[in-house]
This record gives C-alpha cells, sequence and structure tokens, in this order.
C-alpha cells in the first residue's frame, strides 16, 4: 500500500497546545485493480486508516478534503466513511 496525496492542517487544542492532523489518500491493488482509501494522524499518534474504501480517486479526494476541512480526528474517520458510503 503506498501514500499519496497528503493534507496537513494546523490547530491549537482547547488547552493552547499545538495539533498538527495529516490526511493522506491510500493507494493499493486490489481485486478489482487501484483501491483508495484515507489515513487520518495526528501529532499526538492518534491514527485510524481505511483502505480500500473506493476505486473512485475523485470521490476519495473529495472524502479526504471534507475531512481535512472540518479537522475530522482519527476517532470519527469510520463513522464518516460508513455515512459516505451509504449515500
Amino acid at each position: 500500500m503506498m501514500e499519496r496525496d497528503t493534507i496537513t492542517r494546523h490547530l491549537t487544542d482547547e488547552e493552547g497546545a499545538p495539533l498538527t492532523y495529516r490526511y493522506s489518500i491510500l493507494e493499493r491493488v486490489g481485486e478489482y485493480g487501484l483501491e483508495y482509501g484515507i489515513e487520518i494522524e495526528n501529532s499526538r499518534g492518534d491514527r485510524d486508516s481505511l483502505p480500500g474504501l473506493s476505486t473512485d480517486r475523485q470521490a476519495v479526494e473529495e472524502l479526504l478534503a471534507l475531512a481535512a476541512q472540518l479537522f475530522l480526528s482519527p476517532t470519527h474517520l469510520r463513522d464518516v466513511a460508513q455515512d459516505w458510503l451509504g449515500q
């Protein structure tokens, strides 16, 4: 699995400490060709990834951009992806 495009966002947490989020597109060869997924990690070491979400790269890029815009945490990635897949 390869990591592709990455968006990095910086913010300050409730206590004023800096916090960085990294949102990345994952790429792998699956049963139906190239599959794309998302990984989110922050500077505190929290991380979650969902490889193989879709074979539609543009759709996964749009989901990634939305996640970065909302400062989505790794904790909420699976819930948001489940809603996104249900559309």
